[in-house]
């Protein structure tokens, strides 16, 4: 699932393009409101879809199985 869309909830960059990174870094350093409706609506985004209940179990598993395989080492 994607939890980021581009200019809605947050700003996606290549992870090797320097220069459009320092373009959005500068465009949100220059436009407060715009940086704080990203926040606002990757928090929203983040209420309505995450279960912070099933996303503990999923972790606690994920650390389980993890503990499971060192142990047979």
């Amino acid at each position: 699932r994607e939890w980021i869309n581009h200019q809605e909830n947050g700003l996606l960059v290549n992870p090797q393009d320097i220069q459009a990174l320092s373009k959005y870094m500068i465009e949100l350093l220059n436009n407060p409101v715009k940086k704080a409706l990203l926040g606002l609506h990757g928090r929203e985004m983040v209420k309505q879809h995450v279960n912070h209940e099933t996303e503990m179990q999923r972790a606690e598993l994920l650390y389980q199985d993890l503990i499971e395989k060192i142990s047979i080492v």
